[in-house]
């Protein structure tokens, strides 16, 4: 008879485990998503939480502050690619600095906690301070990357107070295989359009796709 010793049960990872939220503490939080990446949508799909992805604008904090509309909430999670030092929403790089120029937007958010669901952004304290001085709610970040990293599944931000549940549904959590790291273009295509005999040359910039998946930039 053959015999052999069982492997010890791996823990489950805490993003993972039964949330003791319920349906109706959970109705009082709200994300709010990059429009330009695809693949976020993909992550929000069957999320337990109330979405929206944000409209293409070039003012994406007014944005966001016009989704919101006065509404209170426990918890406002932010979507989007990002990096130590800021994130991008609708092409636009939202850093400290552009937190400070959109002041009074800011102060009209009444959220209690802001969870923002980009790789590394609360790897850079100033973008994290500066968020939470100009909302008064509690911010919470990650310190690395967030998705289907090189290292495996991660899900956890940092901050003070409560504890954060990812707000996706487990099999997103499990499967979605990108990482919300920041992206480059690196692609410049020249497109000529012709209106009444005039040409006018229009340069479009182009993000790589593979540079969604576990932080490969071309």
């Amino acid at each position: 008879m053959n015999s052999f010793l069982a492997s010890p049960a791996l823990p489950t990872p805490s993003w993972l485990l039964p949330s003791s939220l319920t349906a109706e503490a959970r109705s009082r939080e709200l994300i709010l998503a990059d429009g330009l990446d695809p693949a976020i949508g993909e992550l929000l799909r069957d999320a337990p939480v109330r979405s929206a992805v944000l409209p293409v604008s070039s003012a994406p904090l007014q944005a966001i502050t016009l989704a919101l509309a006065g509404e209170r909430l426990d918890v406002l999670h932010l979507v989007a690619h990002g990096r130590a030092g800021g994130f991008s929403l609708d092409g636009q790089w939202i850093d400290a600095q552009a937190l400070r120029q959109a002041a009074p937007l800011l102060a009209q958010w009444q959220v209690g906690a802001i969870a923002l669901w980009s790789c590394a952004a609360g790897a850079d304290r100033q973008l994290v301070d500066t968020l939470a001085r100009l909302t008064g709610a509690r911010v919470h970040a990650a310190q690395a990357r967030l998705g289907a990293t090189a290292a495996g599944r991660a899900w956890a931000l940092q901050g003070e107070g409560e504890t954060i549940t990812p707000p996706f549904a487990p099999h997103a959590l499990e499967t979605w295989p990108h990482e919300l790291a920041s992206y480059t273009f690196s692609k410049v295509y020249q497109v000529t359009n012709t209106v009444g005999k005039e040409s006018n040359s229009h340069t479009f910039l182009a993000p790589p796709l593979k540079s969604y998946r576990r932080g490969q930039v071309s």
